[in-house]
């Protein structure tokens, strides 16, 4: 099973931001031992570096930490006609435009987010990091 998982959800693991660190702890262990594939987009990964750069006000933890990461997620490419196609679909917010299109690329089964609703128009389920453990667990 491919997933896409949303910057927010990367974010709560490399942060330890409560309550949510755990479930997004859970989806990276899955992906580790390849009881799923997880995917982040490329624009993701530049927006977790930036703050948890920020947040440790350290280069040298914040490279070994996304470094350590990135060992359990693969990269979803965003290129030019994927930026292309994500800001003819218009929604609200671009940025899940751009994760939308990631996800349809990398052909995943799920887009996991806290912000299900940002992925109303998708075709591609969305669904939290909670209930994505709860999907998940008992096949694991």
């Amino acid at each position: 099973m491919n997933v896409l998982i949303d910057t927010n959800v990367m974010l709560d693991v490399l942060l330890k931001r409560e309550p949510f660190a755990a479930d997004a702890a859970k989806i990276i262990f899955f992906s580790e031992r390849n009881f799923i594939t997880a995917f982040i987009s490329a624009s993701t990964a530049t927006d977790i570096f930036y703050l948890a750069r920020k947040q440790y006000q350290n280069k040298e933890k914040t490279y070994a930490l996304i470094k350590k990461l990135f060992t359990a997620v693969k990269i979803a490419s965003v290129d030019e006609s994927a930026i292309k196609r994500a800001l003819a679909l218009y929604w609200d917010d671009c940025e899940d435009c751009i994760q939308y299109v990631a996800a349809q690329d990398s052909q995943t089964n799920y887009i996991v987010t806290r912000d299900v609703t940002g992925f109303a128009l998708s075709d591609i389920p969305a669904i939290s990091p909670a209930d994505f453990v709860e999907l998940i667990s008992p096949t694991v």
